[in-house]
């Protein structure tokens, strides 16, 4: 199993006045699987849709490390509202070292809240929080 117990899940809370989209879902380590079932690859989380007010997907989308390897999983992901990217998202669950979340990038009538993680084991369960007001971005 090694890298299997470095997974994270990811939900996010819309409360914008648009839908969110997650696309440029990237791993540059571990694997997309079918939560909570790690034996089960899963597809990239891209064209995924958050509404405004809600949170999900339900299930999560979720990576981990791979069966039988000594590794962890490591990717990235957008969000866009009305075509206009509105953050990135970096995470890291290494199979030795600390885990890292953060905001790469947030645009300026952004706010991005992360939640509190563990930073040894499984990054696990996450919900962030997102409000993007994209009209105002696209007029500044």
């Amino acid at each position: 199993l090694r890298g299997y117990p470095q997974w994270v899940s990811f939900k996010i809370t819309n409360l914008g006045p648009d839908t969110l989209v997650v696309r440029n879902s990237v791993l540059p380590w571990g694997k997309w699987y079918k939560y909570p079932n790690k034996g089960i690859d899963g597809s990239s989380p891209g064209g995924v849709t958050i509404a405004s007010g809600a949170t999900s997907p339900t299930p999560p989308f979720a990576a981990c490390g791979r069966e039988n390897s000594p590794s962890g999983t490591e990717g990235t992901f957008d969000l866009y509202a009305k075509e206009i990217k509105v953050a990135t998202i970096y995470f890291d669950c290494p199979y030795i070292g600390s885990n890292k979340l953060s905001v790469q990038y947030a645009c300026n009538t952004c706010v991005v809240q992360l939640p509190s993680f563990s930073t040894s084991g499984p990054l696990g369960d996450l919900v962030i929080k997102v409000v993007a007001l994209v009209n105002l971005e696209a007029e500044a």
